[in-house]
């Protein structure tokens, strides 16, 4: 597949007056919705182990929605840490396009779980004072870096998903 990145958003950023990019368009110039929708099928099944149990829906030729899991540690505050999250991200294809939107980012701390997906509608509980709290600036670098990553790994496969090697 041969990507752009639309000038509207090229990648996830985190504002403190409006949360995270709700979604990143990306220009596939001269590829058909059927043609793309089979490539990011073919990424997703590349991408993730027990692909089939990874992607929860897909509309042929129009929508993919998967789920992922990240599984670093996520400090939370200062001494609780968070054995990673589960996300929900949802591909909207087009003639020559596609929306990546992020649905979810549920982060487990302490036996309780929660929906820490950083977008307008969310971000009420982690400001204080129009500030983000301490405790959620390393949520916003993993939110942002995972959901970045998954722009790169899909605008640039690798060579051995590109070659079959």
């Amino acid at each position: 597949m041969t990507f752009s990145v639309s000038n509207a958003q090229d990648k996830f950023e985190f504002r403190e007056n409006s949360g995270l990019t709700d979604f990143v368009v990306i220009e596939l110039p001269n590829q058909s919705k059927s043609e793309i929708y089979d490539e990011l099928i073919l990424w997703v099944k590349r991408s993730y182990i027990n692909s089939d149990e990874v992607i929860q829906t897909t509309i042929e030729n129009e929508m993919i929605r998967f789920k992922g899991h990240y599984s670093d540690i996520i400090p939370f505050g200062r001494s609780v840490y968070s054995n990673g999250a589960d996300y929900v991200v949802q591909i909207d294809i087009k003639d020559g396009k596609i929306k990546l939107d992020p649905l979810s980012f549920v982060i487990s701390v302490a036996g309780r779980s929660a929906d820490y997906l950083l977008t307008n509608q969310s971000t009420g509980k982690m400001f204080k004072k129009g500030k983000i709290k301490p405790m959620f600036k390393d949520v916003v670098a993993v939110e942002t870096a995972v959901f970045n990553n998954m722009i790169n790994t899909i605008k640039n496969p690798s060579k051995s998903d590109k070659d079959g090697w």
